[in-house]
């Protein structure tokens, strides 16, 4: 549990939002991703990159910008009607030694979920590890599919609306640091040598966990 992806909560709820609209894109692009993302600019899509690299995409540019800090990046998540994850990049696929189909779930998956927006991936065994497929994240198979996937879900408001809802309950029970930090401390919840009990309790500042004899 402790390895597994998380979402620090306390962050991410001081995200400010008035409307969702379009589609956010978070991570750097190759000639795979960039291709994927045009086949959705040219069909209207109101899709916004955010990474360093998309800029330098002169057909993509205007739709870039540059990689924000987390708490501002949970505004952004929490303002877009849907999140792409993008397949990881081939840079990335050989220093890992991991395919596409092999890749974890991406943090932005798990942040963009605690602020009630449903993601896009691409269908794997490591998503169905974290999240159920239909229910609270929506999958494809190739990147043909995003052409008549990506509106398909779009002109769905209120599927989308409740894939986000089940999403946000899915981190939220299942995927906090908060309870990452209690079942590592679980251990030490217990007599010491001299048999005083050590005991793991929650801090006043949720986001942190305090240790006691």
């Amino acid at each position: 549990s402790c390895i597994e992806p998380a979402v620090n909560s306390v962050v991410l709820d001081e995200a400010v939002v008035s409307t969702r609209a379009g589609v956010v894109v978070v991570g750097e692009p190759d000639d795979r991703s960039a291709a994927m993302v045009r086949s959705l600019v040219d069909r209207g899509v109101d899709v916004r990159m955010f990474g360093a690299g998309w800029s330098l995409i002169p057909d993509l540019e205007p739709h870039s910008f540059p990689r924000v800090g987390y708490p501002e990046m949970a505004t952004v998540l929490a303002g877009a009607e849907l999140v792409l994850e993008l397949p990881i990049g081939t840079p990335v696929q050989s220093f890992a030694r991991l395919s596409s189909w092999e890749a974890p779930l991406g943090q932005c998956v798990l942040d963009a979920a605690a602020v009630a927006t449903p993601s896009l991936t691409l269908e794997r065994a490591g998503v169905s590890a974290l999240m159920t497929p239909g229910i609270d994240i929506a999958t494809y198979a190739t990147d043909e599919d995003l052409e008549t996937l990506v509106p398909l879900l779009l002109a769905d408001a209120e599927g989308l609306r409740a894939m986000g809802e089940n999403a946000s309950d899915t981190v939220r029970s299942r995927h906090l640091w908060t309870q990452r930090w209690e079942h590592l401390l679980a251990p030490f919840d217990c007599p010491d040598d001299d048999g005083e009990a050590v005991v793991v309790k929650p801090a006043a500042d949720s986001s942190k966990v305090a240790i006691s004899a």
